[in-house]
C-alpha cells in the first residue's frame, strides 16, 4: 500500500466525521484548549478505547488541571455523601466528575437537580439534561 493508501486508511480508522478542504475528514466537537494545551474534542476521543482504570486516571488527572484553572473547590461533604467527586464552581453550580465520559455533570446547588453536562472546557453539551433523576446529587 502506498503512502496515500496508508494515510487514507489511517483517517478511516480514526473515526473521523467531517470532510475538510482537502477531502480529508476532520473530527468535530469543542476545539477549545485545555490547561495542558490539548483540544477538548481530542481529549474526549482519546478516552474511547481505554480500559476503565486507565480512563478514570486520565479523566481525574485532566479534571485536576481544569478545576485548578477555573478556581473550583472540592466539596468533601458532598463528595462523601454522593460517592463521587463534587466541586463548587465560581458560578454557584456544583460539578460532579463523570469519569466515564470525561466531563462534568452540572448540578443545581440547592436542589441537587441535574442541569446538563459540560465538557472539560466548561462548555455545555446540547441535549444532555437528565430528567430521570439518575444524575441528581444529594445536597442535604
Amino acid at each position: 500500500m502506498g503512502q496515500t493508501g496508508i494515510a487514507a486508511s489511517a483517517g478511516v480508522a480514526g473515526g473521523i466525521s467531517k470532510v475538510g478542504a482537502k477531502g480529508v475528514k476532520e473530527k468535530s466537537g469543542n476545539t477549545d484548549k485545555l490547561p495542558n494545551g490539548q483540544q477538548v474534542n481530542h481529549f474526549e476521543e482519546s478516552l474511547h478505547n481505554l480500559p476503565p482504570g486507565e480512563r478514570v486516571a486520565q479523566v481525574k488527572q485532566m479534571a485536576a488541571q481544569v478545576i485548578s484553572s477555573n478556581g473550583m473547590i472540592k466539596d468533601n461533604r458532598l463528595t462523601k455523601l454522593n460517592n463521587r467527586d463534587v466541586y463548587k464552581g465560581k458560578d454557584g453550580y456544583l460539578y460532579a466528575l463523570d469519569t466515564q465520559h470525561g466531563r462534568f455533570e452540572q448540578v443545581h446547588p440547592k436542589t441537587g437537580k441535574h442541569q446538563g453536562e459540560v465538557d472539560m472546557g466548561m462548555r455545555p453539551i446540547d441535549n444532555s439534561i437528565d430528567k430521570s433523576g439518575s444524575h441528581d446529587l444529594k445536597v442535604k
